[in-house]
Order: C-alpha cells, then sequence, then structure tokens
C-alpha cells in the first residue's frame, strides 16, 4: 500500500493519479471488506463464545443455585441437630451426673454391705465352729450312749437265750430251788453279770458263804457266774450248769448325702432315719430295705415303702416302729427281724442307694 501510494504520488498527470486512486480506493475497499469479513467472523464467534459461556454461566448458576439451596437446607438442617445433640448432650450430663451419684451412693453401700457380710461372715465361721465342737461332743456322747445301749442289749439277750435254755433243760423253778437249798445245806455259790457278758457254774463241797447273789465280780462260786452251792442230793444241777456264751456285735455306717440310716433296734422292732442337713429331703417313693441273715446259711427281705408325699424336715430324726411298737411311720409286720448279719440301706425313688447300716453279731462259747 506504502508502495502504490509512493507510485501515485510520483505520478503528476492527473489521468495517473486517478487510476492509482481508483485502484487504490479499490484495494482499501478490498482490505475493509477483508478485514470486515474477519471482524464479523469475530464478532460471530465471540457472540456465539458469549453465548455459550452466557448459558454455561447460566447453567452454574442454576446449578450453584440449587447446590446453594440445597446447602443452607443442609446447613438449617445441621443447625438444628446441632441444637437437638447440644439438647441432647445437656440431658446426657445431667443423667450422667445422676448416674454417678447413684453409683456412689451404691459404692458405699456395697462397702456397707461387705462389710456386714465380712462380720455376718465372721459370726457364722465362729458359730459353725461351735456347732462342730458341739456336734461333735454329742456325737461322743450319743456314740458312748449307744455302745452303752448295745451293750445292755446284748447283755439282755445273751441272758435271756441263756435262761431260756436252761428252763428248757431243768427248768428255771428247779435251779432256784437248788439254789435255795444249796444255801441251806452250806454250799457257797452266787449269781454274777459281769461287763464280759458270761454265764458258768461252779460248785463246793465246803461250808462258805452260802446262798445265792448277784455281783460285777461274781458270788462264791466264781467271778460273773451263775452257779449252785455243792450238797448232798444237788449233784446234778451243779454239773449241768457249766458253760459260758459271749456275744460281740459290730456295726457299719455310710450315707449319700444328709439322709442316714442313724439306728437300728437289736430286737428288730425300731429303725431311725435322720436328717443331718439344713433343708427338707422329699422321701416320697424311697425304700427301706432290710436283708437279716441267721447265721445258719438262710435270709430274709424286708422292705417298706416311704408315703409318696413324705417330706423329712431337716435336723429331724423318724423312727420306723412295727406292729406293736409304732414309731413316726409303722411297718406292716410284727418285726424288722433278726440275725448275725443285718444288712439295712435306703434307696431312693431310682433304686440307688443313699444310705447303708451293716450290723454283725458273734456269738462265742
Amino acid at each position: 500500500m506504502k508502495e502504490l501510494a509512493n507510485l501515485a504520488y510520483r505520478d503528476t498527470t492527473a489521468e495517473n493519479r486517478e487510476y492509482w486512486k481508483s485502484e487504490l480506493s479499490q484495494a482499501l475497499r478490498e482490505i475493509q471488506q477483508v478485514y470486515d469479513d474477519k471482524l464479523q467472523g469475530i464478532k460471530n464467534e465471540m457472540e456465539t463464545f458469549y453465548n455459550v459461556k452466557v448459558q454455561e454461566y447460566k447453567t452454574g448458576s442454576a446449578r450453584q443455585n440449587l447446590e446453594s439451596v440445597h446447602v443452607k437446607e443442609e446447613n438449617t438442617r445441621t443447625k438444628k441437630q446441632l441444637t437437638d445433640l447440644r439438647q441432647k448432650l445437656a440431658d446426657a450430663e445431667n443423667a450422667k451426673s445422676g448416674l454417678e451419684r447413684m453409683n456412689a451412693e451404691l459404692l458405699r453401700e456395697l462397702e456397707d454391705a461387705r462389710r456386714e457380710w465380712d462380720m455376718e461372715k465372721a459370726e457364722m465361721r465362729q458359730e459353725i465352729a461351735d456347732l462342730r465342737a458341739s456336734l461333735e461332743q454329742s456325737i461322743s456322747e450319743l456314740q458312748t450312749v449307744l455302745d452303752t445301749k448295745l451293750s445292755l442289749e446284748l447283755e439282755i439277750a445273751a441272758y435271756r437265750k441263756l435262761l431260756e435254755g436252761e428252763e428248757s433243760r431243768i427248768g428255771f423253778r428247779g435251779v432256784v430251788d437248788n439254789l435255795i437249798g444249796g444255801g441251806s445245806a452250806g454250799g457257797g455259790g452266787g449269781m454274777g453279770m459281769g461287763e464280759g457278758m458270761s454265764l458258768s457254774g461252779g460248785g463246793g463241797s465246803g461250808g462258805g458263804g452260802g446262798g445265792s447273789g448277784m455281783s460285777g465280780g461274781g458270788g462264791g462260786g466264781g467271778g460273773g457266774s451263775f452257779s449252785s452251792g455243792g450238797g448232798t442230793g444237788y449233784d446234778q444241777s451243779s454239773s449241768v450248769m457249766r458253760g459260758e456264751v459271749q456275744a460281740k456285735t459290730t456295726y457299719q455306717r455310710s450315707a449319700k448325702g444328709n439322709v442316714s440310716i442313724q439306728e437300728t433296734d437289736l430286737g428288730g422292732k425300731m429303725v431311725t432315719i435322720e436328717n443331718t442337713g439344713r433343708k427338707d429331703e422329699m422321701l416320697g417313693g424311697w425304700k427301706l430295705r432290710r436283708n437279716v441273715h441267721d447265721g445258719k446259711g438262710g435270709s430274709k427281705d424286708y422292705v417298706f415303702s416311704f408315703p409318696s408325699d413324705y417330706v423329712l424336715n431337716a435336723r429331724q430324726t423318724i423312727k420306723i416302729g412295727v406292729r406293736g411298737n409304732p414309731g413316726h411311720l409303722t411297718y406292716e409286720g410284727d418285726s424288722w427281724g433278726t440275725g448275725s448279719t443285718v444288712n439295712t440301706s435306703l434307696c431312693d425313688g431310682s433304686g440307688v442307694e443313699k444310705a447303708m447300716h451293716i450290723q454283725k453279731t458273734q456269738y462265742q462259747s
């Protein structure tokens, strides 16, 4: 363009100037047209870009508005939740304070209860120790009484059998007459009961303290004996009464639980059951079995069934007697049986043995 302008200025002719002027104007119009086209394209592009950006902005603005509304709603909801949580926190702190106070009170009560329990425990242990000592003393005294009772029953049974035997041989009245006659004739004799439970005879032909006597040490005829003095007409009674019998009885007890067999009568008239525990025991359906051996190979069984609703109270004993000798309960028989070996057992409703009592008697002559 500059070159064309320089050429136009150099050419001084009017025609050439007009030519260059028209050419220059044409060139300017073309250039202007090119620039206008470019400008229009740029304008169109800018408008399109602007519209796109405006649309994007509007879309983004709408989205942001929605998000803003959502954020506002979420913020409002969060504030409400925060208010509720603060209220709940205050309530929880109040409840915590109340629970802490309650816990402190319960801890104090627990400590008091523990101290009381320790004191009661110590007192209970002392009481248990005292009761055990008392129980051991009572058991020892009871054992002494039972041993004495047993020895007396054995002594009575032995004398009864010996006297019945003598009655059957010469008659008890004849024995008494012989004793009286021997005493008046000058014979020495006596009848004695010693702890050895013996019955023996002895005689004499000389004078001595006559008559009949019972003593632990023995009469004129011998220690622990039943004798008649010798004299004219009484030699037969002196010879038939020689002899001695001793009886020894042992027993064994055991129990699986609080219920046990405390005692069995040697004469077969009574069986005693004891509950040594601190609670009542239901004996409904239980059975008391007694197997008696006579020492000659024979045996016999006796069975008693407890009533279905029977309860043995704590620390109590019951006696099961027979007809003619009833107890708390009565066996429908005249005797529980007697013999050299007696096995008494107590079984529950399932047949399991809960207690056992074994009695053995030996006679020696």
